[in-house]
């Protein structure tokens, strides 16, 4: 776990963050915590608050919609990694589960983008070809999970096997018994051994996460249409309600934003993951950003003053903001409110005791910083070489 983790960017950076996000599979994923986060929440508040598990019912299912809307031929993604992975492995039983795999969540996301469009009312199909067509996402995500579980067994016992020789070869060095040209060459293998270790033990680690996330999917898509091994075998599988599907996802989607998360001294568009110039401020203003998103949420979310089934009349003209009673325009009203002097005030006292320095720092590249160090070497011209290796007549010759 250590060595795995070590290999990653700091997560304290802003940067580590947006940079994830910042991939189709980052959002689908960040957008997979929240819909299965809800579901949890919906199952957690169905017998204590049915109003607040209809509402976070509605977000898992807006949630859910979403993200099948952004995987729209995404099963591109899946043929790209068949040509990739399939010729670098040596044995048929490896290339057997990699074709499983990628073919089966590449068949998953096919038929559940179809009925998603049949819900959106652009494809529309008949009962029975719908029905169909509900069962079948389900079975591939099966088979796709099925054959990541083989494949996070198989990396187990490969680097079990491997950790294995890797130890005895270590032991069969034995300790040091001097100095000279011999134990130099031993210590060289012994670091070298080493190294492979570390990476053995990532290996194993990742198999760990490949086996458990098969499992939580596999859990996932045993409540889905088709399957429902809860409503078929309630004797065996009654305890997977939507309380355990919604931590499973939670789980498997965590897991997929671990593997994508940057690795450490990464560089996106030239951008160091690593930390950066300004990262207090940095972080201050997203943590300021993340608040507000979070209170207007909540604020909208309090049940209407009357009971929990009050609604407003629906009128197509507003009618105007009484402000001597505290109707519910007038409480959303002062959450924006507060939500907008909470920004303002955390960006100031952000400001005032950490004020940013906004010029660039001396080891950061570019042309700036190469002016800045050169400045400070008495005697040398700070004109770029480009210009200065160009005559004067020649420069009204260069292109706009």
């Amino acid at each position: 776990v250590r060595e795995a983790f070590g290999q990653k960017a700091t997560t304290l950076a802003l940067g580590s963050w947006t940079t994830m996000v910042s991939t189709v599979e980052g959002r689908d994923k960040m957008m997979k915590v929240i819909q299965f986060s809800s579901r949890f929440m919906a199952w957690h508040c169905a017998a204590r608050d049915p109003a607040a598990a209809r509402r976070w019912t509605g977000l898992f299912k807006s949630s859910q919609e979403g993200r099948k809307s952004i995987r729209v031929l995404k099963a591109l993604n899946k043929v790209d990694q068949l040509f990739d992975e399939v010729p670098a492995l040596s044995t048929p039983y490896e290339k057997a589960l990699v074709v499983a795999q990628q073919a089966g969540l590449a068949g998953h996301w096919h038929f559940d983008y179809l009925g998603h469009a049949h819900r959106a009312g652009f494809a529309e199909r008949s009962h029975r070809e719908l029905e169909r067509i509900r069962r079948i996402p389900a079975f591939c995500w099966c088979v796709c999970n099925v054959a990541q579980i083989l494949r996070g067994e198989l990396a187990l016992r490969n680097a079990a096997a491997e950790i294995t020789r890797v130890r005895r070869d270590l032991e069969a060095l034995g300790p040091r018994d001097g100095a000279g040209e011999a134990d130099a060459q031993r210590e060289a293998r012994v670091t070298a051994l080493e190294e492979e270790l570390r990476a053995l033990r990532v290996q194993r680690f990742n198999g760990w996460v490949l086996l458990f996330k098969g499992v939580a999917d596999m859990a996932c898509a045993g409540n889905m249409p088709g399957p429902e091994l809860r409503r078929r075998f309630p004797a065996t599988f009654g305890w997977m309600n939507d309380g355990v599907v919604g931590a499973a996802g939670v789980f498997s989607a965590l897991c997929v934003c671990f593997n994508h998360f940057p690795s450490s001294g990464a560089s996106v568009g030239g951008r160091q993951t690593e930390w950066q110039s300004n990262q207090t401020q940095r972080n201050a203003v997203g943590l300021a950003y993340g608040l507000v998103q979070l209170s207007a949420l909540v604020g909208a979310s309090r049940a209407a003053p009357g009971g929990a089934e009050a609604k407003a009349p629906v009128t197509l003209k507003k009618p105007p903001l009484d402000l001597s009673e505290p109707t519910d325009a007038r409480r959303g009203a002062n959450d924006l409110g507060f939500d907008m002097q909470f920004s303002i005030l955390l960006l100031l006292v952000t400001f005032l005791f950490t004020p940013p320095n906004w010029a660039a720092s001396e080891d950061s590249p570019g042309v700036g910083a190469a002016s800045r160090r050169s400045a400070k070497e008495p005697g040398k011209s700070t004109e770029p070489e480009a210009l200065k290796q160009v005559p004067g007549p020649e420069l009204n010759k260069q292109p706009n």
